[in-house]
């Protein structure tokens, strides 16, 4: 059973479960920036269901490139305009852009194993994890599945493949790759096997602004950050990975 704190977990028939608690804007969300807006209506003015149009940002949001860093979340203007982003950065830039399209989102924070990570990070532990749920169909659906881009996921699962393992390199053998719009999608941990859950429940926020005033207030609850040298080799590892899977989709590519 996967644990929750009670000060900020939105729980189902409070003002928080409405979406229209959820669709205004916050600090790292920029709303009120142009390039977010003009996105979102790109994305979406042409769409008529909200699925549909989740669909469109989230897809979006999956094709940022991934980095991992242990720097402070940027705002989703600022991911916006450097074209790639951290897991919990994409999270600000998705809800975002359903914000901006009418439907109300927010971002959950689990906390969980970092076994997924094997391979691209060293050993961490516990690590944060960030889901984005949005309101559609009359009810929260979530999804984790916008953190890899699409030659970074492709990249790792070869590499389980080859290793027999169904753990690591960003993704678990099984998870989900895609959303649809109207149902939970996950792509690291896995509700039907009680080994796979998260271990813990952070609750509901507008964005990484929001989860960071709480966190600051449980500190001792997070890992310190790592060395220079550590996130340098592991920002040489993603970039290595992501050719890696770019040649799986266009075997052209030279591989490393």
């Amino acid at each position: 059973m996967v644990e929750s704190i009670a000060f900020h977990g939105a729980k189902a028939g409070t003002l928080a479960e409405r979406p229209d608690a959820w669709l205004s804007d916050h600090d790292a969300l920029g709303l009120d920036c142009a390039a977010v807006r003009i996105k979102a209506m790109q994305l979406t003015q042409l769409l008529r269901e909200d699925s549909q149009k989740a669909v469109a940002c989230h897809d979006f949001v999956r094709a940022i490139p991934f980095e991992l860093s242990h720097r402070r979340a940027h705002p989703a203007p600022q991911v916006l305009s450097a074209g790639s982003g951290t897991a919990l950065e994409k999270a600000n830039v998705f809800v975002a852009l359903l914000r901006c399209s009418g439907i109300g989102a927010r971002l959950r924070m689990y906390a969980l194993a970092s076994d997924h990570l094997r391979g691209l990070a060293g050993d961490r532990g516990i690590v944060l994890h960030p889901v984005v749920e949005a309101f559609i169909g009359q009810r929260w659906v979530g999804t984790d599945t916008f953190h890899l881009d699409v030659p970074l996921a492709l990249a790792g699962h070869r590499r389980l493949h080859r290793e027999g393992q169904r753990c690591g390199w960003g993704v678990r053998l099984g998870g989900a790759a895609a959303w649809d719009g109207t149902s939970d999608a996950f792509a690291v941990f896995d509700w039907r096997r009680a080994a796979a859950h998260p271990a813990f429940d952070w609750g509901a926020f507008h964005d990484s602004d929001d989860f960071a005033q709480v966190a600051a207030t449980l500190a001792v609850a997070l890992k310190a950050g790592a060395t220079p040298v550590r996130s340098w080799f592991e920002s040489w590892t993603v970039g290595r990975m992501r050719l890696d899977g770019n040649t799986a989709a266009r075997p052209g590519l030279r591989r490393v």
